[in-house]
């Protein structure tokens, strides 16, 4: 708590004034990793902040350089909210001394968020994501206090008719589990009873061997796998090869989004678009 004061206080005395020649924003300007908690913070800020993400749809967050012009603008930020330091803790030094950062995944108070970083892709997880955020901007913000709060319930309300959605879409499949690329969807399977059988990648760099491959095959094939799922934008031969063995359909996924696809263009749209994509292959396959 003292800690979190302590980057409140630097966030306002950085706010009071600005150097020779700098323009300063007339709201606090908060920087995030990736699209959807950008706009999970534009929906609990509103106008009262000025919101932006660092990395691009289609981009890996492990391996991404920012071009001159964002390193710019990450220069003139009052907050950076990230994920996770091993996820997108390299931004940190783009950042100006004066500016706060919280990495939300050391903030969750739950403790089945220790496995992997991907906080956002389960929408109890984004409902923390938000309060955590209403909390950081009435720190910078003491007289917006009541306006976060009640951008923050209206967005609770959302999820949870979102919730309710989703879980009608996976109650008809009749076989409920897949194989994924990589364990981005781990906290996703476990909040609507789908069961993940196997992950051909561990983690970022990961390598599958001949054995870990053979041992993804017999449990496509004792689990009836029907759909593998992989993200977007990457190609991968394991996953093709996979396919071929198991006679499995591969269902692209989209962890970030991209506000210029109207169907993934917030946080909410991502995750129906997800949750569709990943339902139908279920039960299409699973009959």
């Amino acid at each position: 708590m003292k800690k979190t004061a302590a980057i409140f206080t630097a966030l306002l005395l950085a706010s009071a004034g600005c150097g020779p020649g700098e323009k300063k924003s007339a709201v606090p300007v908060v920087a995030t990793s990736i699209f959807p908690v950008s706009d999970i913070a534009n929906r609990i800020g509103g106008n009262r902040i000025s919101a932006f993400y660092v990395i691009p749809a289609g981009a890996n967050p492990h391996i991404y350089e920012p071009q001159p012009s964002m390193a710019t603008r990450l220069g003139k930020t009052d907050l950076f909210i990230g994920i996770d330091p091993e996820y997108d803790g390299w931004i940190k030094k783009y950042l100006p001394k004066k500016a706060g950062h919280v990495f939300l995944k050391e903030k969750m108070k739950s403790g089945r968020y220790a496995d992997n970083p991907h906080i956002w892709l389960t929408l109890m997880g984004a409902a923390e994501i938000a309060a955590q955020i209403s909390v950081l901007l009435s720190g910078i913000d003491p007289a917006g206090g009541k306006y976060f709060e009640e951008n923050l319930e209206e967005f609770r309300t959302e999820l949870r008719a979102l919730d309710e959605k989703i879980s009608g879409m996976f109650r008809k499949c009749g076989n409920k589990k897949f194989i994924q690329w990589h364990p981005a969807w781990d906290y996703f399977a476990a909040d609507y009873g789908l069961e993940i059988s196997g992950t051909i990648e561990k983690g970022h760099g990961d390598v599958i061997s001949v054995r870990s491959f053979r041992d993804l095959i017999r449990n496509a094939a004792r689990d009836r796998v029907g759909t593998i799922t992989v993200e977007l934008n990457v190609d991968s031969r394991e996953v093709d090869a996979l396919s071929r063995e198991t006679g499995a359909e591969v269902a692209r996924l989209d962890s970030v989004g991209d506000p210029d696809v109207k169907e993934k263009s917030g946080y909410t749209a991502l995750m129906l678009y997800n949750a569709r994509t990943l339902s139908e292959s279920l039960c299409r396959k699973g009959r």
